[in-house]
């Protein structure tokens, strides 16, 4: 998380550092979205199945998984 001022900044900087050493799936899985809406998604860590819509536990929700937290 980054103050709005500094969200180029720190994006050009994960372009530059991290994002470029990921290999063609990585780069897949960390452009993902997660629609904690749907009825069901999945983990862009891991996979795992998250419960969403109204199944979706209350406040932040993280993968019984990986404990990525999500929303």
């Amino acid at each position: 998380m980054v103050a709005g001022a500094d969200a180029q900044r720190a994006a050009r900087a994960l372009d530059e550092h991290w994002y470029a050493g990921l290999d063609e799936d990585a780069r897949a899985a960390s452009t993902a979205l997660v629609d904690l809406d749907a009825d069901e998604t999945a983990c862009p860590a891991c996979g795992a199945s998250l419960p969403g819509g109204p199944d979706r536990p209350a406040g932040a929700l993280r993968c019984p998984e990986c404990g990525l937290r999500l929303g």
